[in-house]
């Protein structure tokens, strides 16, 4: 059985304007693999940005589309992309999908900095209604056997997110 999830990003479009961007994972979609993969896509997309605004003698943050990028870029392994752009709108209430077998949903905010998780389905805005939850909460859905070693895995990629600069929940 496959952890689907998505990866919802707001914030700037390139060419200025609000903008979100639904990626779907379908498999490995729970917090320990998720939270590295935005922690990497940040790193990427924030250095991008960084040598386009030398480049050009620009002072902009990341946009929604270096970053939905940046993720699929920080998903690719032996086995191939594991994130995919579904699509693009200018809110995310546009972009959240009918899914319903969706498990875990991460909005990114480029604007605000911060990260969101949430546990839920897409179907109708589910997950929003409910609200976020802590990321660790998977480890607790998890064998006795791996729950310690999965609960550190997602507190150090929160601790990550944060040095990057980013509020996690």
């Amino acid at each position: 059985m496959s952890t689907r999830s998505a990866i919802i990003v707001k914030g700037q479009g390139l060419y200025g304007g609000a903008c979100a961007t639904r990626l779907y994972k379908h498999c490995d979609g729970y917090p320990t693999d998720n939270l590295p993969l935005i922690r990497d896509a940040i790193k990427l997309a924030s250095r991008l940005q960084a040598e386009s605004n030398k480049r050009w003698k620009e002072s902009k943050g990341i946009t929604v589309d270096c970053f939905s990028g940046a993720v699929v870029a920080a998903s690719l392994s032996v086995y191939g992309l594991a994130a995919q752009v579904e699509e693009t709108a200018k809110d995310i209430a546009s972009v959240c999908g009918n899914q319903g077998d969706i498990e875990w949903v991460y909005i990114v905010d480029l604007d605000a900095e911060s990260v969101k998780v949430y546990r839920g389905s897409t179907y109708r805005g589910e997950f929003l209604k409910r609200g976020t939850v802590d990321p660790c909460v998977y480890a607790d859905s998890i064998s006795e056997e791996y729950k310690a070693s999965e609960k550190r895995a997602i507190q150090s990629a929160v601790r990550s997110i944060k040095k990057l600069g980013f509020k996690v929940n």
